[in-house]
């Protein structure tokens, strides 16, 4: 969370992911994702918070149709402690969500739309803590090179409108 208009580059904050797959058929796909999140990033430069966070994912998989898939997402962080590049610190919460249609044109090509919403704690210089908000819709497609050893190898591009919060 940087106030001004400085940029920072740099390695920010790393997540370890543990993910379950609940349910995997012909039609639905749920796995749950559990993160804990290690504070690797400088929280002085914004590019981390500074503390241990956990955050949980439940995404959902749905095919509609032989040419028709949606994918949902529903989620939330938790980083006790966080700092603020002054030193300050506080307790933040995160949730997210985001819905995603996708058109199967072929085995190894998809089109594809998503909407995200963001909304974050951040922690001011005094401690308190403000609301980051954003959205987008994010049109793209994606594409997929299959190799013999059963690896895959996919790559995409999308075009992010903010829209809500984030015009």
């Amino acid at each position: 969370h940087v106030k001004d208009d400085k940029s920072e580059t740099g390695l920010g904050d790393i997540g370890l992911n543990y993910r379950y797959q609940v349910v995997a058929n012909d039609t639905v796909a749920f796995a749950p994702r559990f993160s804990l999140i290690l504070p690797t990033g400088d929280y002085k430069k914004g590019l981390g918070n500074g503390a241990t966070g956990y955050q949980f994912n439940l995404p959902l998989s749905v095919v509609l149709s032989e040419k028709w898939v949606s994918h949902w997402n529903l989620g939330g962080t938790y980083t006790p402690n966080a700092k603020e590049a002054s030193g300050a610190k506080a307790d933040l919460n995160a949730y997210f969500y985001g819905a995603s249609l996708i058109y199967l044109q072929s085995e190894t090509f998809n089109w594809m739309v998503e909407y995200v919403r963001n909304n974050a704690q951040a922690v001011l210089p005094d401690g308190s803590k403000e609301w980051d908000k954003a959205a987008f819709i994010n049109p793209g497609f994606r594409m997929a090179k299959n190799y013999a050893s059963g690896w895959q190898m996919v790559s995409g591009l999308s075009f992010p409108i903010g829209v809500g919060p984030s015009r």
